[in-house]
């Protein structure tokens, strides 16, 4: 047992683990929106954050906890998260206008270009086989994104294969656009 203080403030005591490093589909998809979330917070906390801070007050946390608290628990729900607590998800969907995805050694490269809007949020890439229906578990991928020129996400280490993409965007309230048709990239060792 490990006993210890968070932040000072609260006591809690958990086993003592020791870390692994697993690579299956879903806790690839849960620490893609950590890293997301993480970030994004960084960016909304001086314009967005008192909405998380009034919800942070409430469990005596930080307001950074209670951002990436939400945006994992929505991403269990197949949602995005919202900048900020009080956003409605009622803005329109965005759509990905071109999707292009390339095979190389060990990697894909895909090429994706989102609808002009002002509200995007940013774009998931999701991978699976053939037919597959994106979902957070097959989520390999979220690249922050705020208007519409192109951006390029690079997919590796890949073993060589065919690896199929859907691409999705999400607004600044977490709506999100329709979901791309799948591309296929072909890579080789």
């Amino acid at each position: 047992m490990t006993f210890s203080h968070w932040k000072g403030q609260r006591a809690y005591v958990r086993e003592r683990v020791t870390p692994k490093n697993p690579k299956a589909a879903k806790q690839t998809g849960v620490r893609v929106m950590w890293a997301y979330a993480s970030k994004l917070w960084a960016s909304i906390k001086v314009a967005k954050g008192a909405s998380w801070l009034t919800l942070a007050n409430a469990d005596s946390i930080s307001g950074f906890n209670a951002f990436v608290r939400a945006a994992l628990k929505d991403w269990q729900n197949f949602l995005f998260p919202r900048q900020s607590s009080t956003d409605a998800r009622t803005s329109t969907g965005l759509t990905v206008t071109t999707q292009t995805a390339t095979g190389g050694v060990g990697c894909a490269t895909l090429q994706i270009t989102p609808s002009g809007a002002t509200a995007i949020a940013g774009i998931a890439i999701f991978r699976g086989a053939t037919g597959f229906t994106p979902s957070w578990a097959n989520c390999v991928g979220i690249v922050a994104a705020s208007t519409a020129s192109p951006i390029t996400f690079v997919d590796s280490p890949l073993a060589a294969g065919s690896y199929y993409y859907r691409t999705v965007v999400f607004n600044n309230d977490g709506q999100m656009g329709t979901i791309h048709a799948e591309s296929t990239a072909v890579t080789v060792t």
